[in-house]
């Protein structure tokens, strides 16, 4: 299987994220999951960041696809999070 992405896409993809889709701190958490490391992202600000992840995507090192399922919760919970 081929996956490609053009920097234009990947750079669009990753700025303008939907909202109730992803958590608040998806980009910290992709950049903590290539780093491996937390303590490496204050290295990088939002701009930076993104561009080490197109940079990710543009390589093949990071894929990003999109799963139309409600995430799971904090509290280990499918559905909304502000469900009771």
């Amino acid at each position: 299987m081929g996956c490609y992405a053009s920097e234009d896409y990947a750079r669009d993809f990753l700025t303008s994220l939907h909202q109730w889709k992803n958590p608040l701190d998806i980009i910290s958490q992709l950049m903590c999951y290539l780093l491996g490391d937390k303590h490496s992202l204050s290295r990088f600000n939002e701009e930076q960041a993104i561009d080490y992840l197109v940079d990710s995507l543009l390589n093949k090192d990071l894929l990003i696809f999109e799963v139309d399922e409600p995430r799971m919760t904090f509290s280990g919970h499918w559905g909304s999070e502000s469900s009771s």
